[in-house]
């Protein structure tokens, strides 16, 4: 069987495709979303709504306190899988939003809003800002660089999520 390049070059590429959109697709954590990140503080917004209105929480977490700690060491031992389209959306950011506009409704006792956003002091008065946020059932991370908010995938992401929310809303109102 003698291979031709002009024949079996799509075939390889698609090959090649199949192959890098697996690893791109692989679980990942923060670190790999936002490689050096160490942030100096947590802020956290909880967000639920009540028919005609909303109540809200804020949470502030500086590093080096036991909660902090706790919150930091928690998230970075969730994982997520991006789906290989992230890339394009990157490149095209018009393209932002078209995949992710289905409604997500709350199931009972559901928060509607986790967001937590990650400062880190680099010296400068400008600090790096990065962003992990979870809606309803879904995860998602902004991509500063490309200008893009970008969906993330989580088996039992929305238990993960109620739960990790829950937990933060409880200590937000102490």
């Amino acid at each position: 069987m003698k291979l031709t390049l002009k024949r079996d070059l799509p075939l390889l590429l698609a090959a090649l495709l199949v192959i890098w959109g697996l690893w791109y697709a692989r679980p990942v954590g923060v670190d790999i979303l936002y490689p050096e990140l160490k942030p100096d503080l947590i802020y956290v917004t909880l967000i639920d709504f009540t028919g005609s209105g909303h109540e809200e929480q804020n949470l502030k977490l500086t590093a080096g306190t036991e909660e902090f700690d706790d919150l930091w060491s928690e998230i970075r031992e969730l994982r997520f899988r991006r789906s290989p389209f992230n890339v394009v959306v990157q490149a095209l950011p018009f393209l932002e939003g078209i995949v992710d506009t289905y409604v997500k409704y709350p199931e009972t006792d559901d928060l509607d809003t986790m967001s937590i956003s990650f400062a880190q002091d680099n010296g400068t008065d400008i600090w790096r800002s990065e962003h992990l946020k979870f809606d309803v059932d879904a995860w998602s991370y902004r991509d500063f660089d490309h200008g893009v908010t970008l969906p993330l995938l989580m088996k039992n992401g929305h238990e993960i999520g109620q739960k990790m929310a829950h937990a933060l809303w409880e200590q937000a109102a102490k």
